[in-house]
């Protein structure tokens, strides 16, 4: 029996869409950012990123061909040691919007 990975996700401005599927990911640096969990795109869209809108991309198990760390600040976060991730592997989940309103109610 084959034990698949759970999918990671992308989390990136609505900007980059278009390139993302023509192009893939393209690391920065050799590193591409992740998650482990859908839960918290809208946390690393708002705080991490600055971005008002954004876009969350599924990345197959077979696509990521590097090494996998997780972050030793937040456990949730995915480095993957990779120059490059091909479209063919990659899943738009959705375009998304910060619900600022509600962030700025739980800040109080």
């Amino acid at each position: 029996m084959t034990i698949m990975s759970p999918p990671m996700y992308h989390v990136t401005a609505i900007g980059n869409v278009a390139s993302i599927r023509d192009k893939g990911i393209v690391a920065r640096d050799g590193c591409i950012f992740a998650l482990s969990d859908t839960l918290f795109a809208e946390d690393v869209a708002h705080n991490q990123l600055f971005l008002k809108e954004y876009a969350v991309f599924e990345l197959a198990p077979a696509g990521v061909t590097g090494k996998v760390e997780t972050d030793d600040v937040v456990q949730f976060h995915r480095i993957i040691f990779q120059d490059w991730i091909e479209p063919r592997y990659l899943r738009l989940v959705g375009q998304f919007t910060v619900d600022v309103e509600k962030r700025e109610k739980q800040r109080l």
